[in-house]
C-alpha cells in the first residue's frame, strides 16, 4: 500500500472517529440538560417537603428563610441545604417563598 493510500485511510478513520466523538458529546450534553432538569425537580420537591414538615413550626406569614432561621434559633436543626439554596438564589427569589404563597 502506498503512503498516500495509508494517509487517506487513516484520515478517513479520524474523520469517522471525530463524528463519533461529536455524537457522544452531544448525547452527553443532552444528559447534562436532563440531569439539571431532574435536579431542579428534586430540589423543588425537597423545598416542598421542608414547607410541609410540621416540626419546624407554622409556615404561613413568613418566608422560607425566616422559618429556617426561627427553627435554627429553636434548636430544631433544619436542613442546611434550604438556607444554602435560598442564599444562592437570593432572598428576593421565588425559592424563598413558601409553598402556600399565592402566585402573583
Amino acid at each position: 500500500m502506498s503512503l498516500a493510500a495509508t494517509q487517506r485511510r487513516q484520515s478517513g478513520k479520524s474523520a469517522s472517529s471525530k463524528r463519533l466523538s461529536s455524537q457522544a458529546a452531544s448525547k452527553q450534553r443532552g444528559l447534562e440538560v436532563s440531569a439539571s432538569v431532574d435536579l431542579e425537580a428534586l430540589e423543588h420537591r425537597l423545598r416542598r417537603e421542608f414547607d410541609l414538615e410540621n416540626k419546624y413550626g407554622p409556615v404561613t406569614g413568613m418566608t422560607r428563610m425566616e422559618r429556617w432561621e426561627r427553627a435554627q434559633r429553636m434548636g430544631l436543626e433544619p436542613p442546611a441545604w434550604v438556607r444554602d439554596s435560598i442564599a444562592q438564589q437570593g432572598t428576593d427569589s421565588a425559592i424563598n417563598a413558601h409553598l402556600f404563597t399565592k402566585a402573583a
